[in-house]
């Protein structure tokens, strides 16, 4: 490119000149440059992972320049994110006749890794029936959100989730979570195995756990009968299972001295019947005889 100057001079045989003339020529390049995305133009990487751009290939007629620029490079100039989002990349290609070309590669940034979710405390554990149990929980932790924004949901065969229901049947049960975070990632804890004997909190159908007595008559009943507390003071939790471990009965009462229950509307069976006051429990057996 650029500007030439052509002089004509004409001569005849008998030496005659004639009136020059000259032609100025002006040589232009408005051809742009041709480039081409090394790598897809559509890119996806996880967040804090730093991203080793391929660049672009350029040809032209001459001589260029290549200015990169985007939002992915304002906002992570060492090219390794740490927010998710999308963004790009801009390749400005200019030859020295200021012709211009600009190509874009667009960068999404994700979290794709799961949360790491660990149980507290030991993986197997040994119960009695009827003994409240709460589970020692889990840690969790995640690459990229914190632990407000990570959803654990608890998993269990156990009866209840309920700690003074969790043990209402023997055998052997299993807790686990799992964790969900923003991202929608999820992952999973080990198991905890809960053995849960046949044995019960107390050591016999009349001793007791607390300091106050508890005394059901008649015992055996046809469904109706008096329960008395001596000793028990303030509200009290009154839960009566079945030999299965379900609750076929509950209540809440200020003072049980003297209550009346009426299971008449139960069938014949051995029952348990329990009173909670805060940490403390009494356990009854009672028969329904008809």
């Amino acid at each position: 490119a650029g500007t030439y100057i052509c002089t004509y001079a004409v001569t005849d045989p008998s030496g005659n000149e004639a009136m020059s003339r000259t032609q100025v020529i002006i040589v232009g390049d408005n051809k742009a440059p041709v480039v081409t995305m090394l790598g897809p133009d559509n890119v996806t990487i996880e967040v804090y992972t730093t991203y080793n751009d391929p660049g672009v290939s350029v040809s032209d007629n001459g001589m260029t320049t290549t200015v990169k620029g985007g939002t992915f490079i304002q906002n992570f100039p060492n090219m390794t994110p740490d927010s998710l989002g999308t963004f790009t990349i801009t390749y400005t290609v200019t030859d020295a006749a200021g012709n211009t070309t600009v190509a874009t590669r667009n960068i999404t940034v994700g979290d794709f890794t799961a949360p790491m979710i660990e149980l507290n405390g030991t993986p197997s554990v040994n119960s009695k029936r009827f003994c409240p149990y709460t589970d020692e929980g889990y840690t969790v932790s995640d690459n990229y959100w914190g632990a407000a924004d990570i959803t654990v949901v608890m998993k269990t065969d156990l009866p209840s989730t309920e700690p003074s229901e969790a043990t209402n049947l023997s055998g052997l049960f299993s807790i686990y979570y799992e964790a969900t975070d923003k991202s929608g990632n999820k992952s999973i804890s080990d198991k905890r195995y809960i053995f849960v004997s046949e044995e019960t909190c107390v050591t016999s159908v009349n001793d007791l756990t607390t300091s106050f007595s508890l005394t059901l008559m008649p015992n055996p009943t046809t469904g109706r009968f008096q329960m008395k507390a001596d000793g028990l003071e303030g509200e009290a939790q009154i839960t009566i299972f079945n030999a299965l471990g379900q609750a076929v009965y509950q209540g809440n009462t200020g003072s049980v001295n003297g209550m009346e229950i009426d299971l008449t509307n139960i069938q014949s069976g051995m029952y348990s019947v329990v009173v909670s006051q805060g940490n403390s429990q009494a356990v009854r057996r009672l028969s329904i005889v008809r």
